[in-house]
């Protein structure tokens, strides 16, 4: 199931390709109202995130800013509202592993969905030299993956522009395989492997729109030789 990483990728789009205006949410029917929850912890920077981005229809409507009388909150901390990128955040220092979203609308409805993060990490010993010509399996520390979670890779060398993503979203899988056939189009060099796990579900409570919950880990990067 690659709900979650397309939904992901989806929301970068719109984010970074598209304009980030949006739309006060007490000019939209409150119950077409999409809500995607997001908690993403990044090891490299040791801090987690709460997010929430609101659309009108779908993840593919425009975004809203919750007008005055409508909040969204994490573990019963408000989140704040992002003008450029469009979303509701929070930082918190280190891990959160898991919480509770909270929003409430103009309609005096209140929402309430439980997120959690599933870890995905390099194991100590593993290769930094990728032979582009061979397989190269990545059995990462954590567990197998469930319904709704996917493990994403990208091999990202110097020349940023020959980044190559990889995708594993079998049910009980624990490991990831980089292929010769697109390795042996980056050109040797020295680079970086990005490893994300995310765990994808539709939320407990929501608006007749639907909506998303997501939680996103990313693994420590690995410097590796290209060769």
């Amino acid at each position: 199931m690659l709900r979650s990483f397309f939904s992901l990728c989806l929301v970068g789009l719109v984010s970074f390709l598209m304009s980030c205006e949006s739309e006060d949410s007490e000019n939209v029917n409150q119950d077409r109202i999409y809500a995607l929850y997001e908690l993403f912890y990044d090891v490299n920077r040791d801090v987690t995130f709460a997010r929430t981005t609101f659309f009108f229809g779908n993840p593919t409507g425009t975004k809203l800013e919750l007008s005055e009388g409508a909040s969204v909150s994490f573990n019963g901390q408000e989140l704040s509202f992002d003008r450029t990128l469009a979303y509701y955040v929070r930082e918190f220092s280190g891990l959160v592993q898991s919480g509770i979203f909270e929003y409430n609308d103009l309609d005096d409805n209140t929402f309430t969905n439980f997120v959690s993060i599933a870890t995905a990490d390099f194991p100590d010993g593993q290769s930094t030299t990728v032979d582009k010509s061979q397989s190269y399996e990545i059995v990462w520390d954590g567990t197998a993956l469930a319904e709704g979670e996917s493990v994403t890779v990208s091999i990202v060398p110097n020349a940023v522009s020959e980044s190559k993503l990889f995708i594993q979203d079998n049910n009980g899988a624990t490991s990831i395989i980089l292929t010769p056939n697109r390795l042996e189009e980056i050109e040797s060099s020295t680079g970086e492997l990005v490893m994300d796990r995310f765990s994808s579900s539709d939320p407990t409570q929501a608006t007749s729109a639907g909506g998303e919950v997501l939680g996103h880990y990313r693994a420590g990067n690995l410097e590796v030789t290209i060769q």
